[in-house]
């Protein structure tokens, strides 16, 4: 009896190295194919990848970019759980979608049809993972690209809609943008760098203040103007509305308590977020 338990513990610990290293090979394979993608190399070899063998390299594609916002867990581990519970809830039969972790985000890219249920699949994904480990993820969500060669450009999308989300729009899609914020991302460098130019008290604020800046000014925004329901969504008094409110007018030179102060805020936001990225739609290093 002892003999055989130690034939199967011996044999249970060498399947489990095995897997773990096929596991580690995999998702090595699947990281190298992403990068090469999001940095605009795509395989020469227009047949379907081994490493993402469920994607049509010339038919339409969508990016999807994760990052946590809050977790219980290490930040790595969340990400592991988040992707594990994302690529199960992504998948269709057998065919799962190419998803790996790098830079501190989960990216996954898959099929471009069905948006409307692709869409629910990523609010399930992240809600489950909310409730089984305790770890908000973000996600944005690009338009559909033309195979792998339209990956970089989705990858960018994507990256832009996930700098709209917020704990009231926790899933945003390239499609949920208004036309403010779609005619900021398409705005070229100098329109851009006059938009910047205005908004230099804001761009020197300590990065725990602009946070608060932004949080709210889009929850305001969001809240039509409302005090007590943009309060309800930043979770504080409304008297603390207020005085953010009066505080960011004193400090950024625009009122966000009149509509025009509120656009100007928003406008030099979003350029913001979008000055903070670089061409491939990562965070720029600070």
């Amino acid at each position: 009896m002892q003999a055989m338990d130690v034939v199967t513990t011996q044999a249970a610990e060498a399947y489990a190295r095995e897997e773990a290293r096929v596991r580690m090979q995999s998702g090595r394979a699947e990281r190298d194919l992403i990068e090469r993608l999001i940095g605009g190399y795509p395989p020469t070899d227009r047949g379907r990848h081994p490493a993402a063998p469920g994607l049509d390299p010339a038919g339409p594609l969508i990016v999807v970019v994760g990052r946590v916002d809050r977790a219980a867990a290490p930040v790595p581990d969340a990400l592991q759980a988040a992707r594990e519970t994302l690529g199960d809830a992504m998948s269709v039969g057998r065919a799962r979608p190419l998803i790996a972790i790098r830079q501190g985000e989960i990216v996954l890219i898959t099929p471009a049809a069905a948006p409307a249920r692709r869409a629910t699949s990523i609010r399930a994904a992240r809600q489950q993972a909310l409730d089984d480990q305790e770890t908000d993820i973000r996600y944005g969500v690009s338009g559909p690209a033309s195979g792998f060669a339209g990956v970089a450009n989705a990858y960018r999308e994507a990256t832009l809609s996930l700098s709209y989300s917020s704990a009231a729009r926790p899933v945003v899609a390239l499609g949920d943008l208004s036309s403010l914020e779609c005619a900021l991302i398409s705005s070229d460098s100098t329109a851009k760098a006059m938009i910047m130019s205005k908004g230099a008290e804001l761009k020197a604020l300590p990065s725990e203040e602009l946070a608060m800046v932004k949080a709210t000014v889009r929850a305001f925004a969001a809240s039509d103007l409302n005090v007590n329901r943009a309060a309800t969504t930043l979770f504080v008094h409304a008297n603390t509305v207020r005085y953010r409110l009066g505080r960011i007018a004193e400090t950024t030179g625009y009122d966000p308590r009149t509509f025009a102060g509120l656009l100007e805020l928003v406008c030099l936001i979003d350029t913001l977020e979008d000055d903070s990225l670089d061409q491939n739609g990562a965070p720029r290093d600070r």
